[in-house]
């Protein structure tokens, strides 16, 4: 039973800092497309692809019932559909 929490942890461990590093590069992304008003350079394909996988880690977190899942996945969500939304308006 220990090596099962364990092996929980280890993975929660390395969702937490893989969700970190795409909630920080889509930040940045966000804040720039804000910032200089245009989404130029940016790929819709990944950011729908993102957003999809974004969606099911916050169906999973909601199925579990862990709210830092939900929080990181909705921000991220946030994040990601405001980029998406801004580069189909162009």
């Amino acid at each position: 039973m220990s090596q099962l929490v364990s092996n929980d942890l280890h993975l929660l461990k390395t969702f937490d800092c893989v969700n970190y590093n795409i909630l920080k590069l889509t930040g940045k992304d966000s804040y720039k497309i804000y910032k200089e008003k245009k989404a130029q350079g940016v790929s819709l394909t990944m950011y729908l692809i993102m957003f999809v996988g974004v969606l099911l880690w916050l169906v999973y977190g909601v199925l579990i019932g862990s709210i830092a899942i939900i929080v990181a996945n909705s921000v991220t969500a946030v994040l990601q559909l405001f980029v998406i939304v801004f580069k189909l308006k162009k």
